[in-house]
């Protein structure tokens, strides 16, 4: 369960840090620009097991639409996460895999 939960932390950092994005007004270019969002605002919700009761060890992640950029909330851009699903997906798992061969599983 210890890597696990690891791998949904390191999985949150690296959205946060590579996809999260929010708009912000750009006076040169006199419109709305994109740029990377300093905050990720989740929550993580841990089971063991399916709906059916058998054993599943997973986590959901819910992202809030919503980001702080200094001392003001903003919107999240969620495009590029939608598109990065797959990406987010394999990240965990390889993410897992590492942290399981280090604990010697």
């Amino acid at each position: 369960m210890r890597a696990h939960d690891a791998a949904v932390r390191a999985t949150l950092d690296f959205i946060e840090t590579r996809l999260l994005r929010t708009r912000r007004w750009s006076r040169e270019e006199r419109r709305s620009v994109q740029v990377n969002a300093p905050m990720l605002v989740a929550a993580t919700f841990r089971h063991v097991t399916s709906r059916n009761n058998d054993p599943q060890l997973h986590t959901h992640c819910v992202i809030a639409n919503m980001t702080r950029d200094g001392e003001q909330w903003r919107s999240a851009e969620i495009g590029l996460l939608r598109r990065s699903e797959k990406l987010i997906g394999a990240f965990y798992r390889n993410e897992l895999a590492h942290r399981l061969r280090r604990e010697g599983r």
